[in-house]
């Protein structure tokens, strides 16, 4: 058996060096899916269906007197798999041969960087569907113009007459928001405000059980308060990586592709939508 290495190991090398840049980065830049609940689903899906129950109430047991039967009921929110994203790239060889940065690696890493903020894109259009009415869960600003504290003990109220459980609780937000946040007199305390183990580089504290979050791709004057279950995220296709050979132009095409699905759940009760006009 022969001892050298062959271009099909160089090849699978290349590929899961490619993988791991691709996995790693998705991981560090697509900040809020650690926010949302993750649902697994399998090929031959289009959707899948995630469950929400009613709840039981306990009743006092009069002497002499039947107690009444309860039922539980069980209604379905419905995730569609529908976001297909792809980005498509070509590089010529002599550039490419000339140039000095790896262009392959850099070109990896700004495509999986652009899918991440895509997904954060759509999970932000899906915080931002807080419940209208039956609760109203969408709130004008305490104060004129800017956010403050007052904001976040309305919308934990709100999210506690939902019975909403205070753990797993976010505030995302854009930097001018969290500027404003920053010059409330109020917040005279850095271990009161400030986070020990963030989930990643976009959490910068905590308040009032809501760990802050803060991206770029929030509208300002948009605050989402949510609980990690208002919003749903499946992914069906992690993100891959191709390449092929374009010999009449002498270079090489690049795609990297993956599909996935969002979904507001239970009709918005676990999220209020702050407004600040």
């Amino acid at each position: 058996m022969a001892n050298e290495i062959s271009d099909t190991e160089l090849l699978a090398t290349q590929q899961d060096l490619i993988s791991s840049i691709v996995l790693e980065t998705l991981k560090q830049k697509a900040f809020l899916i650690p926010t949302v609940r993750q649902v697994q689903v399998a090929g031959g899906q289009k959707s899948v269906a995630i469950p929400r129950r009613t709840q039981l109430s306990p009743e006092d047991k009069l002497e002499n007197t039947a107690l009444t039967a309860q039922e539980i009921t069980f209604a379905t929110d419905i995730l569609n798999l529908d976001k297909k994203k792809a980005i498509y790239s070509k590089i010529e060889e002599i550039p490419e041969l000339q140039a000095n940065v790896g262009v392959e690696a850099e070109l990896v890493r700004e495509m999986a960087e652009e899918l991440a903020l895509q997904v954060d894109r759509d999970l932000i259009s899906c915080l931002a569907l807080a419940s209208a009415a039956g609760p109203d869960h969408q709130i004008d600003p305490f104060a004129a113009g800017k956010v403050s504290l007052e904001d976040f003990t309305e919308a934990g109220k709100l999210l506690d007459l939902q019975s909403v459980p205070r753990g797993d609780r976010f505030a995302l937000m854009s930097p001018v928001e969290y500027k404003d946040l920053l010059d409330e007199d109020k917040i005279t305390s850095v271990d009161r405000f400030g986070v020990r183990e963030p989930i990643n580089e976009a959490e910068v504290g905590q308040l009032f059980n809501f760990r802050i979050m803060v991206h770029n791709e929030v509208a300002a004057g948009d605050v989402f308060f949510y609980h990690k279950n208002h919003c749903a995220y499946a992914q069906q296709l992690g993100a891959t990586f191709k390449q092929d050979q374009d010999l009449s132009n002498d270079a090489r095409e690049f795609l990297m592709k993956m599909v996935y699905g969002v979904k507001d759940l239970d009709s918005g009760k676990r999220g209020v939508k702050l407004t600040i006009v």
